[in-house]
């Protein structure tokens, strides 16, 4: 039984939810306190979030040149980032949040359904 129930369009959703998140979030949780770095990093990411988004072949996409598959592979490797930077970075107190954020993005890459179905295509 596989647990993906996650639309690519309702993950583009999330993801631009999300790099708001990112982005807002930094300067209200007062993130950076242990390093700028992490400021820094959660703005980067987020923006960067933001771009493959619109990139991306999927409802929120506005260029669409990036498939979908691709978008999750990309999903992966920001969950990583987000995983290493605080022993990478010796973050402490409310910058190691940062694992909470890579353990979210991770399982929302595994409820997604890599392709859009059928029955559920907006026009």
């Amino acid at each position: 039984m596989k647990l993906q129930f996650v639309t690519p369009n309702q993950h583009g959703i999330g993801d631009h939810g999300a790099a708001s998140l990112l982005i807002v979030m930094t300067f209200v949780l007062g993130l950076g306190a242990s390093s700028l770095l992490a400021k820094w990093i959660n703005v980067g990411m987020g923006v960067f979030l933001v771009s493959y988004s619109l990139l991306t072949k999927y409802r929120l996409g506005v260029l669409k040149v990036l498939r979908f598959p691709s978008h999750l592979a990309i999903d992966k490797i920001d969950a990583m980032v987000f995983v290493v930077s605080p022993f990478l970075f010796h973050f402490s107190g409310i910058d190691f949040c940062y694992v909470i954020v890579a353990i979210s993005v991770i399982l929302i890459v595994l409820v997604t359904m890599p392709k859009q179905p059928a029955d559920r295509i907006w026009r």
